[in-house]
Parts: C-alpha cells; structure tokens; sequence
C-alpha cells in the first residue's frame, strides 16, 4: 500500500490509505444495500483516484477525453 500524500485537485493532502478506507465503506454500504456493481466515474486527470477503484476490483471499461469509466463488482 503507497504511504505517499497525494494531492487532491483542491489542493489538499490525503493519504490512499484514507482514500481505500472511504471507498471501501462505501462499497460495503452498497452491498449492503442490494446493489451487485457500482459505476465510477473519475476525471482522466485523477490517477490517485483510478488507482483506489482498481485496487478496490474495478475494471476499466470506457475512457473518454475527460473521464473514466470504472465498473466494481460488490459481490467480490
């Protein structure tokens, strides 16, 4: 796991570990909820971001010049 900081696109300094952390609440809470996939959606520009879906199970399935498109699996 990268210990590094990485900067936000505010400008902020949060850890991946933080961002894993907050994803992986809200993937539990969607399982919880019924809900098999989930849609990311991250802004081409934000690898930090695209790193933490991937980590999380995600796949690639759609890049376009602004966005990419992240499909992650709950059920996993």
């Amino acid at each position: 796991m990268v210990e590094s900081d990485a900067s936000t696109k505010t400008g902020a300094k949060m850890k991946p570990i933080f961002y894993r952390w907050v994803s992986n609440l809200n993937l539990q809470f969607a399982k919880e909820m019924g809900i098999d996939k989930v849609l990311v959606t991250i802004l081409l520009d934000n690898i930090t971001s695209q790193a933490v879906a991937i980590a999380n199970g995600g796949v690639v399935t759609e890049r376009t010049g602004e966005r990419v498109f992240i499909w992650i699996d709950t059920k996993k």
